[in-house]
């Protein structure tokens, strides 16, 4: 019975999201190379969060929403409004983000 748990709550924490992005960073959007043609670019965040639990490893939209949370925190903290995707998710969960202001 104690595995059968072990298995169900590992399998409910790989679903999981675990990262949320602070309050004050909820404005900062996401866009393409395309959308920020006429914006400062102020640096790069780089993201690194958890693509494997355990044996089991997590699907690739989760961790991507969970890097672009901390990478949205990170362009608040750089004054930053707008991110971009400059890195695809590597093998060790990390991702890259150009921080941009438009505004």
């Amino acid at each position: 019975m104690k595995t059968v748990m072990l298995i169900l709550l590992s399998l409910v924490a790989v679903a999981c999201t675990w990262v949320e992005p602070k309050p004050e960073a909820a404005g900062i959007k996401l866009a393409t190379a395309s959308d920020v043609q006429s914006c400062d670019r102020l640096g790069a965040a780089t993201a690194k969060g958890v693509s494997k639990v355990g044996i089991f490893v997590r699907k690739d939209e989760k961790v991507i929403t969970e890097l672009a949370a901390l990478a949205k925190d990170q362009a608040y903290s750089m004054g930053g409004d707008t991110l971009v995707r400059e890195s695809e998710l590597s093998e060790d969960g990390a991702m890259t983000f150009g921080v941009y202001r438009c505004r």
